[in-house]
């Protein structure tokens, strides 16, 4: 284990503790934990001085993949920001087998509005992608930040970017055009297909190459997103 404080703050509640790292090299595994605050106080802080990070690796298998990476982050918030749409704590997966990778969590913005006065969004988001072709497949959703469920129905199905933001617009113009309704939302069909140069298109595969990739998005769900508006993080 290694320890690094911050000297001037080590009589504080959290020990002036500025990074963390656990480490093991057979099978490789580690962990950091990082306090911004306490590493480098030259800055401005705009995210809040009790922001956390947490950042594990391992080649142990023991979630499925050969390699795989979780990176959270909390405490990022402490009143409202400028930009309504910045997160406040985040948590997100990466696994890798071969060449292929899958992400999937979620990003808390407790502040996020869209048309509508319904206020704060969980961007939750599952993917699939080739390293080598430089491709990938992805469902996201917008469920309430505060929604206590952990299925993948309802956070990628009920409240997939396309029927969050139907429902939002509905709201407003209920009696909008449907042929302009579609024509907005078109984008917003799931999957998404991306390549090297970002977004291709919303719902019609662009070839059989992603077709592999969009098939593993079943297999994948986020985190509930209560708990990622929860979620505490502490050194050890």
């Amino acid at each position: 284990v290694l320890t690094i404080t911050d000297a001037e703050s080590e009589g504080e509640p959290d020990g002036g503790k500025g990074l963390q790292i656990f480490w093991n090299r057979n099978p490789i595994q580690g962990i950091a934990i990082i306090k911004p605050y306490n590493v480098d106080r030259s800055g401005d802080f705009a995210c809040g001085k009790d922001a956390m990070v947490r950042i594990e690796y391992s080649e142990a298998g023991d979630h499925g993949y050969e390699q795989h990476m979780i990176v959270s982050i909390a405490n990022i918030l402490t009143e409202e920001p400028d930009d309504i749409y910045m997160l406040s704590a985040m948590k997100m997966f990466v696994g890798k087998n071969g060449d292929v990778i899958d992400v999937y969590g979620n990003s808390d913005h407790p502040y996020a509005k869209f048309l509508t006065d319904n206020t704060g969004y969980n961007w939750a988001f599952v993917a699939s992608g080739s390293d080598r072709l430089d491709i990938g497949v992805a469902e996201v959703g917008l469920p309430p930040s505060i929604l206590d469920e952990p299925s993948r129905e309802i956070l990628l199905g009920y409240y997939g970017i396309r029927n969050v933001f139907e429902r939002e617009i509905l709201a407003v113009w209920p009696n909008i055009d449907p042929d302009t309704l579609n024509e907005i939302l078109q984008d917003m069909d799931a999957p998404a297909y991306f390549d090297d140069n970002g977004f291709v298109s919303g719902g019609t595969s662009p070839g059989e190459f992603y077709d592999i990739f969009a098939e593993r998005l079943d297999i994948l769900s986020p985190y509930n997103p209560k708990e990622i508006r929860n979620l505490s993080i502490s050194f050890q």
